[in-house]
């Protein structure tokens, strides 16, 4: 079976501008309520996203990013995730 995670990462590739954007705002969700701290991969995933190539895979990274960031969302997680992106460099 494919976890609920899996599902929304898939979707963010998906052809369909609908289905990318409702997995962006479930992402968006996630992380509002249960914070970065129960899904690090998920900032790996955006920077693969991004990287990828694939034009629904960028776009789908893209506004999953500007939803986990919007409303300041990412605010309270911003110290961690800098934790995160000094030990990549």
């Amino acid at each position: 079976m494919i976890s609920n995670q899996a599902a929304l990462a898939h979707a963010l590739g998906h052809e369909s501008k609908e289905l990318r954007r409702t997995a962006g705002t479930n992402i968006g969700v996630v992380v509002a309520v249960s914070g970065l701290t129960h899904w690090p991969e998920l900032v790996t995933l955006l920077v693969q996203c991004l990287e990828g190539g694939s034009v629904p895979y960028v776009l789908g990274g893209l506004d999953t990013l500007y939803k986990v960031s919007d409303c300041n969302v990412l605010g309270k997680h911003l110290v961690w995730l800098l934790g995160l992106c000094n030990t990549c460099v």
